[in-house]
């Protein structure tokens, strides 16, 4: 996601300011994301990225923080998929700071809703990255982590393509910053409302099409989001997009990526998102079938 865009590298929190990397697309000079009739939807709402909702203890206990070596603070965010101990995150991420050296995991698992609250940590102990890290990210922004010994917190399954394309909703969940210049953070998981742009980045207005606008990659991203309302931000990274089903639970539509190029903040403008498709979860088959068995390490 190369090129003069913010990347929200939905990176969390601290690292937002320090590991800010620009990301691919950018917008012509004659448009604006904002002159977008979509972006419309819910323009009355008035909750900003500082008023997503607390979770509280047991709330999305899928969806955890990922921490650098020992300091208990998350940098990014993943969800629980699969078998259980299966975390699936965004690849910029891995590449910039799960990795230690040579490759080798160097990052911890929050489980919980804060460093403080009668957290949990589980050791990373398997890394596959959905692309080489000095490839392009956009279109293909996922990594699978393996946890050691992890039991006792349910996945969150995916939704189908046909629960994504009709969502006017989605939900998001994570770590990051409560603010729209991305520097404030408490490292508490929060959730929000985003409303969708494009399930599929294959959209257009006036006759320019999703991928020129906002930088995607048709049939692989999903847009979501609009102007000053709720918002992933730094440390949301590898975070969940989810559909809210009619009993109330959530299925995963999409992985955190970065936020909306060419955007006066760096959070609360909107973002794109890597849709789950198929070959995605082809992907994480292999992906996960490669890790090994439940506590082998890779």
């Amino acid at each position: 996601m190369e090129g003069p865009i913010q990347r929200r590298c939905r990176f969390s929190v601290l690292a937002l300011i320090l590991l800010a990397v620009p990301c691919a697309g950018q917008i012509q000079p004659h448009l604006s994301v904002y002159s977008d009739p979509r972006l419309l939807y819910h323009s009355q709402m008035s909750l900003k990225v500082t008023d997503g909702t607390l979770a509280k203890s047991g709330e999305l206990q899928a969806v955890v923080g990922l921490i650098r070596g020992q300091d208990p603070r998350p940098l990014c965010t993943g969800t629980i998929v699969g078998r259980g101990d299966m975390v699936l995150t965004a690849m910029h991420c891995v590449c910039d700071f799960i990795r230690g050296p040579h490759g080798k995991p160097n990052s911890n698992a929050l489980v919980g809703i804060s460093p403080v609250a009668h957290p949990q940590y589980y050791l990373v102990v398997g890394i596959v990255p959905g692309a080489s890290c000095t490839a392009s990210r956009a279109g293909r922004d996922f990594a699978m982590l393996k946890l050691n010994r992890l039991t006792g917190i349910s996945p969150i399954s995916f939704a189908t393509p046909d629960q994504i394309d009709k969502a006017s909703t989605f939900q998001v969940a994570g770590f990051g910053a409560i603010d729209y210049d991305g520097h404030v953070v408490d490292y508490q998981k929060r959730y929000a409302p985003v409303p969708s742009i494009s399930s599929d980045c294959r959209g257009q207005r006036d006759g320019v099409p999703d991928p020129t606008v906002y930088g995607c990659v048709p049939d692989r991203e999903i847009v979501a989001g609009q102007r000053r309302s709720p918002d992933t931000c730094n440390g949301d990274s590898g975070g969940p997009l989810m559909v809210t089903m009619p009993d109330g639970s959530y299925r995963l539509a999409g992985v955190t990526s970065r936020s909306i190029p060419n955007t006066p903040t760096a959070c609360g403008s909107g973002g794109v998102y890597e849709r789950v498709t198929a070959q995605t979860q082809t992907w994480m088959d292999s992906a996960i079938k490669s890790l090994g068995p439940p506590g082998a390490q890779r």
